[in-house]
């Protein structure tokens, strides 16, 4: 018998039509998840997260949609679909698994296993590719094909598998604020993404006494936006959580030997926490279209990063191979047989405490790696060169708020710069003023607009920090139980030190650090700027120095 062959990338599926709205879906047990194409609206609109097809094209997904199904089995199939950049409505292995269907290829029909009732099914061509939630073919991500529940995006009906929950306790009377107008292009992203939330059920309508204003910022190396609650009025009687957050260098204590490195982004991380019941009317937010409130924790409460630092210390609890600080995770292994082991692990936690990643922006297996604004690798760490480029291509300010902006930048890498603070002591000098505004409320906040007066030492000043930054030190990983030395220094403005670490008959840089001396320190003697700066870097280097040292 005569075959007809099938065009080149196509293949034979499954279609079935709604009875309700007479749409045909796909039917693929190919694709992971069940989703529906976007209109020409909403794909205008920031796209939530990316998806992957079985060719490897990205397919964006910009909200979720549920609907309600008549495929002809005597009962109505309810479902909350991806909305994407896809051009036919696709019935994925998800809604196939959840509700019990079996396709029959031979029969060319849909088998209801709850009814054993059947339908039948339009049998065509198709060049459409599967969805994947996990794309790539390396062993990382075979494995996380095994773990799919981390792998899926957002769902209404998703359990909370934790007992972490939000408090925003208040020592005041509520706080409101009247809405802002948004640019239209801002509008429609804001309206999108509540919409969006609201389906999820992460947000809903409210009537309460707090409205703080909705701000839209810029989300990082995007041209998208991010609608957020400006709660700078709300945090101000906010009662602190002192849950601490690890500083941001403690990832490196446990680095040394590691040779393979992956980096986990997860899928909005703070809406894994859910707002204290008593307390979610505190989280309205007040837009153009109405006032809304979080039944999931929300960026910019004061107390999100401590409450979702106390979680994911729960998480990863006993696993030293991990370091987390928020929703930024590190995994490092010494080779790539106990990496797998270790994100088997880790995938295991995630799963056990219904957490999602987002894999295509998540980094497996890799011998250098960016984390935390630093280059990290089996050598130590170091600055990240765009970031370098950034402070090296800084135009010399002009006003006093540029000069902190510049401050701001270097002093985030002053760690590798040995004697910053003598280097810098000429640039402090000009926001002396500023910083005793804080104190004296004398110094008017206009200040910060007034122009500098440069002077030779300054410029210089301004020019050697730039080229220090450039030749910034690579700092060694601590290595357990190895000799220390504390190496410290003062001059007639600052002190400073380095504390270095004994490797193979080498001295090697662990860090360094230093202090601009106070107007009545820079008159005491030499001796005494020497013990001063023994002193300070006891203190600021004693969780290194409980070894032996020099």
């Amino acid at each position: 018998m005569a075959t007809t062959a099938l065009p080149r990338n196509s293949r034979r599926l499954f279609f079935i039509r709604d009875r309700r709205t007479n749409v045909t879906f796909l039917i693929d047990t190919g694709s992971d998840v069940s989703i529906i194409p976007a209109t020409k609206t909403q794909r205008q609109n920031n796209s939530q997260m990316t998806l992957s097809a079985a060719n490897t094209s990205p397919i964006h997904v910009y909200t979720t949609q549920t609907l309600s199904l008549d495929l002809g089995l005597r009962r109505i199939f309810q479902w909350t679909f991806l909305v994407g950049n896809v051009s036919t409505p696709i019935i994925g292995a998800d809604f196939l698994y959840n509700f019990r269907l079996v396709p029959d290829i031979s029969k060319q029909a849909l088998l209801d296993s709850e009814t054993n009732i059947k339908c039948h099914c339009i049998l065509g061509n198709s060049r459409i590719h599967s969805i994947k939630t996990v794309s790539g073919d390396s062993v990382y991500h075979e494995l996380l094909r095994k773990f799919p529940d981390i792998t899926k995006p957002p769902r209404p009906d998703q359990e909370i598998k934790h007992s972490v929950v939000h408090y925003i306790e208040t020592n005041s009377r509520p706080v409101t604020a009247k809405a802002r107008r948004l640019a239209p292009d801002r509008l429609r992203i804001a309206k999108a993404e509540f919409e969006n939330m609201i389906t999820l059920g992460h947000m809903r309508p409210s009537k309460s006494n707090y409205a703080s204003p909705l701000h839209m910022v810029p989300k990082k190396d995007s041209t998208e936006w991010r609608p957020v609650g400006d709660y700078r009025a709300l945090n101000a009687q906010t009662i602190k959580d002192n849950y601490s957050v690890p500083n941001i260098l403690d990832f490196t204590s446990n680095l040394h030997g590691t040779k393979i490195y992956s980096h986990i982004d997860l899928v909005k991380a703070y809406h894994q926490i859910p707002i204290n019941p008593d307390d979610v009317h505190k989280s309205a937010i007040i837009t153009p279209f109405g006032l809304f409130e979080s039944t999931r924790m929300q960026f910019g409460l004061c107390n999100a990063a401590a409450t979702f630092q106390r979680f994911i210390d729960e998480v990863l609890r006993n696993l030293p191979f991990v370091f987390a600080f928020v929703d930024d995770i590190l995994v490092a292994s010494s080779s790539p047989e106990e990496h797998l082991q270790h994100l088997q692990i880790l995938f295991t936690r995630l799963q056990q405490y219904g957490l999602s990643l987002k894999p295509s922006k998540c980094i497996f297996g890799v011998t250098t790696i960016k984390f935390l604004g630093f280059k990290v690798s089996e050598s130590g760490i170091e600055p990240l060169s765009d970031r370098v480029d950034c402070i090296l291509n800084f135009p010399q300010p002009t006003t006093l708020t540029q000069l902190r902006r510049f401050l701001g930048l270097f002093n985030f890498y002053r760690r590798f710069v040995p004697k910053a603070a003598h280097l810098l002591a000429p640039l402090n000098k000009f926001l002396e003023g500023i910083k005793n505004f804080k104190k004296s409320k004398k110094v008017s906040c206009k200040n910060l607009r007034d122009s500098i007066q440069w002077t030779e030492e300054a410029e210089q000043a301004f020019n050697d920090a730039k080229n220090v930054l450039a030749d910034a030190t690579l700092l060694r990983h601590p290595i357990p139980g190895a000799k220390l030395s504390l190496w410290t220094d003062a001059s007639d403005k600052a002190v400073g030190g380095s504390l270095m670490q004994l490797c193979q008959n080498n001295w090697e840089p662990v860090a360094f650090l230093s202090v601009k001396l106070s107007k009545s320190q820079q008159k005491w003697s030499t001796y005494d700027r020497e013990l001063l700066a023994i002193y300070f870097r006891s203190n600021v280097f004693v969780t290194c120095s409980k070894e032996e040292t020099s």
